[in-house]
């Protein structure tokens, strides 16, 4: 299960589960240039989920070896990034439990 509070992010642990995000530019079109989901434990960098996009909606797809692998209940931030590794936003939280 993958819940979204305002951009916060909590997934259940141990799972494969899918963020969906949709990602435009200061223009308000659509990115559709690369983009990659990063995860960190603090300031240190975790994983990198690269994304594919449907519909002019991104989805990064959390693999349950990578759920399972993080700390359960442990507050996480994820940042999206654009192909150039350019934020998209700032870090949020996101929870594995």
């Amino acid at each position: 299960m993958i819940e979204y509070l305002y951009n916060v992010i909590r997934v259940t642990h141990g799972s494969t589960e899918t963020v969906a995000a949709v990602l435009r530019d200061d223009t308000g079109a659509t990115i559709r240039e690369q983009c990659h989901l990063s995860i960190y434990d603090g300031a240190e960098h975790v994983i990198t989920i690269y994304g594919s996009i449907v519909n002019s909606v991104w989805n990064f797809t959390i693999p349950a070896s990578v759920s399972a692998g993080l700390e359960q209940g442990h507050r996480y931030t994820y940042c999206i990034c654009d192909g150039n590794d350019r934020a998209l936003c700032f870090k949020q939280p996101i929870y594995f439990v």
